[in-house]
């Protein structure tokens, strides 16, 4: 084909399509060198048409934006980058450099990169890290989509992906699937948990099912409105309540305060005070110690459980290591002692090692009927023993006496019983009723060292 020919030839003025052939003259030019391809072929791949691979642009000043629906791009020898003009818009760098940091995470800032300070993420530990811009701004935020959510705002799962081991569930309550396999709705921490809306529970079979209630601990129940329990299947007995125990403590005791040998510095103290009034002229609220609840007759001679108040020291006399021994110095029996008239009926027992001495006030009421009349005296005594190599000497003095009868006499001796390192303090009752119903209360004030137990 002759170049002379070329410029006779039709425009196509931009109507050029894919399958339209290309001449291609080919060294050493002889008539079965040349070639032809299709402009598909041609440009499908266009680093064949270059000996490096590489398609180089000359540096032009910004020419006209693209047509709609086209793109155009050029290399701006000013800024010395590649920039791009898409659907008619305005030109923009093609090729731009991360904002920000190192190991800040991108975001779009007003139509480029920027780098969110704050918000980084790295290969090591910790591989996601959010630090609030300020003090009254919140890090992060997890919003419902609608009033209607109903999946979880936020999850921990285990490796899998499948199990959900912590939940921020659709109302903001925090929970643990994989644990709280109870039902109702409250924040739940253990196995078998559940828990009021208003409540929250933590511990396996525990239970906050009353409004604003809380649990603590294994089977632990808060089942009246604003209880707190705390402890070993510990509960609630009524509401505006708070408990704090353990079933397996000896004889359901509560403890409070450090509970190790090693004290170091001086001892904390406790105090339990009755409500103080934010009003002028009201009196404070009281302060009630009480016994625990009997069901029924109860233990009625049964030392472990008879239903006492007792209040106690450890005395410092003891040097070395060793913690000194639980003293009861005030006793108040709940239960009775059932008595058997015109015998000896022990009450209490007083720990009296050899060259040791005890001393108090005991206050003891006696009830005796026979099914038509009453019988009552109240004794206030004093006493005091001592041991000297296993000899005792002791001393009961009356200080008042105060009766009451509706027929015949009620009457009472008091004595102690020697034994090997204590003594026994016993009464002898005589009443002059055929008695269906004998039996005594006690009030007991130890001001010695000496542990006292109740019989």
């Amino acid at each position: 084909m002759s170049s002379a020919n070329i410029t006779a030839l039709t425009n196509y003025a931009g109507g050029q399509q894919p399958a339209d052939l290309v001449y291609i003259a080919r060294s050493p030019f002889a008539p079965t060198d040349d070639r032809k391809s299709t402009l598909n072929d041609l440009f499908a791949e266009i680093s064949k048409n270059t000996t490096d691979g590489a398609v180089s642009f000359a540096g032009f000043t910004e020419p006209a934006l693209s047509a709609a629906g086209k793109g155009t791009i050029y290399f701006d020898d000013t800024q010395n980058i590649f920039r791009a003009s898409e659907n008619g818009g305005a030109y923009k760098a093609l090729i731009t450099a991360p904002g920000g940091s190192n190991k800040q995470v991108q975001y779009n800032s007003g139509g480029s990169f920027g780098g969110a300070t704050g918000f980084e993420y790295q290969a090591s530990t910790p591989n996601v890290l959010i630090v609030a811009q300020g003090n009254a701004i919140t890090p992060l935020q997890l919003k419902q989509s609608s009033t209607s959510q109903t999946a979880n705002l936020f999850e921990i799962t285990d490796p899998t992906g499948t199990a959900v081991v912590f939940a921020v569930d659709a109302n903001g309550t925090p929970s643990t699937p994989q644990l709280d396999t109870g039902p109702l709705t409250g924040a739940r921490f253990g196995v078998g948990c559940s828990a009021s809306p208003t409540g929250a529970t933590f511990g396996d079979l525990s239970g906050a099912t009353a409004d604003q209630s809380c649990a603590f601990g294994d089977q632990a129940e808060a089942i009246h409105d604003s209880s707190i329990v705390i402890g070993y299947q510990s509960n609630s007995a009524g509401a505006n309540t708070f408990a704090a125990g353990s079933r397996n403590a000896p004889v359901n005791t509560v403890f409070f305060g450090y509970g190790g040998d090693d004290v170091i510095g001086s001892p904390a103290a406790l105090s339990f005070e009755g409500n103080r009034s934010n009003l002028n002229n009201t009196a404070g609220g009281n302060t009630i110690v009480r016994s625990g609840a009997t069901r029924g007759t109860g233990a009625t001679n049964s030392a472990d459980n008879c239903a006492a108040v007792i209040l106690g020291t450890y005395p410092s006399k003891d040097t070395g290591a060793s913690l000194s021994p639980f003293v009861q110095r005030y006793l108040a029996r709940g239960h009775r002692y059932n008595l058997t008239g015109g015998a000896d009926n022990s009450l209490f027992e007083i720990a009296l090692a050899t060259l040791e001495g005890a001393a108090g006030r005991v206050c003891i009421t006696l009830y005796a009927t026979d099914g038509t009349d009453v019988q009552s005296v109240t004794y206030q005594l004093t006493f005091a023993a001592v041991n000297k190599g296993g000899t005792y000497t002791s001393d009961i003095d009356q200080i008042a006496i105060s009766t009451a009868v509706s027929a015949g006499t009620l009457t009472a001796t008091f004595n102690f019983l020697n034994g090997t390192n204590k003594v026994t303090f016993r009464v002898n009752p005589t009443s002059s009723l055929a008695t269906t119903v004998f039996y005594a209360q006690l009030q007991l004030e130890n001001n010695s060292e000496q542990p006292i137990t109740l019989l």
